[in-house]
């Protein structure tokens, strides 16, 4: 009966040696796959969810107003000094300038009236 119960005991531990076996040289298999990965091309790149420019921003503002014609520029296409980038009305500044003055010329002179008409004295006296 003795002989009997010890050669049956040691199948069990050799059958889970073998799975834990293969369950270890998978996991190494892959850990040595995914390092493999990494060291020839994963450790190059880069990504970000919050990526700054500090290029040269520079602000373009006109030295007259007008109605834009056409823009001969594109969204952050280097550009030269002197270069054309906008094409405004030819006669928008003049129409503008002439505008203003006449505005500004007609509320002077309404106030001007408006005083002279409300007060008995007159605005220039003469001395």
């Amino acid at each position: 009966m003795a002989d009997q119960d010890s050669t049956t005991t040691p199948a069990i531990p050799n059958k889970r040696r073998a799975i834990l076996l293969r369950i270890a040289a998978l996991l190494l298999v892959i850990s040595l796959a995914v390092f493999a990965w990494w060291f020839l091309s994963g450790q190059w790149r880069t990504s970000t969810d919050n990526a700054y420019v500090g290029g040269n921003i520079v602000a373009v503002t006109p030295l007259t107003g007008g109605t834009v014609v056409s823009i001969h520029a594109d969204t952050t296409q280097a550009v030269t000094e002197g270069q054309l980038l906008v094409q405004l009305m030819s006669h928008s500044f003049a129409a503008t300038s002439f505008g203003s003055i006449w505005l500004l010329s007609f509320i002077a002179a309404s106030f001007l009236w408006r005083n002279t008409a409300l007060s008995s004295t007159p605005i220039l006296q003469s001395s």
